[in-house]
């Protein structure tokens, strides 16, 4: 398992400093004109995404042919990807937080919205991921992006319903924090049968 998250890793590497440095230039600009907190949902995301990036990758290099000769099964190489791509969510959240932080101190000025940008980029991030994740394994390498608009469209649906549900029971926008920690845990709940469902049915994804 530690070899197959380094492999990812040294994978991921140029494409997540490329990613980080993009981000962080368009991030950090907007959070002049609209609010610092944009940086983290802008840095958090993208970083996670490059990990689904590496399922193509070694789809493409052949590299799943190969890993049948080593002693590893199918199951913990898809584990890897579920457990790097949360790294790289993790490590999103803070680079993303912190660069929040020292726009508010450049500037002297506070932001109310850092917990509600916090929260929608777990949910996100663990949503589209529950999705981007199987699709790539399943899906050629060539169609992709389907997995992509896939997981996008189904991660705002769900958190659509998921809002407009906990809105009959209570006031959301009188309870914004609340909504958010119970959309985070719907969230890392899917992520977490995502995770448990792909391990056990996808057999193939050469």
């Amino acid at each position: 398992m530690k070899g197959l998250l380094l492999k990812d890793f040294y994978t991921t590497k140029a494409n997540i400093l490329v990613a980080l440095l993009s981000c962080l230039v368009m991030a950090i600009g907007l959070s002049f004109v609209i609010s610092p907190s944009v940086v983290i949902i802008l840095v958090a995301i993208p970083l996670s995404m490059t990990v689904s990036g590496t399922i193509i990758s070694d789809k493409k290099n052949k590299w799943t042919q190969y890993s049948v000769t080593l002693p590893v099964s199918k199951k913990q190489i898809i584990s890897s990807k579920y457990i790097a791509y949360l790294f790289w969510v993790i490590v999103g959240l803070i680079v993303g937080t912190l660069i929040c932080l020292i726009v508010l101190k450049i500037t002297n000025t506070t932001d109310n919205y850092m917990n509600i940008f916090i929260g929608f980029s777990i949910i996100i991030s663990l949503l589209s991921g529950s999705i981007i994740m199987p699709c790539n394994f399943i899906l050629p390498e060539e169609q992709s992006i389907i997995g992509t608009i896939l997981a996008y469209s189904l991660t705002s649906g769900i958190l659509a319903l998921s809002i407009f549900g906990l809105n009959q029971i209570f006031n959301v926008r009188e309870n914004m924090n609340m909504t958010l920690v119970i959309c985070c845990i719907i969230s890392a709940v899917i992520y977490i049968i995502s995770w448990i469902v792909s391990s056990q049915k996808i057999k193939n994804f050469n």
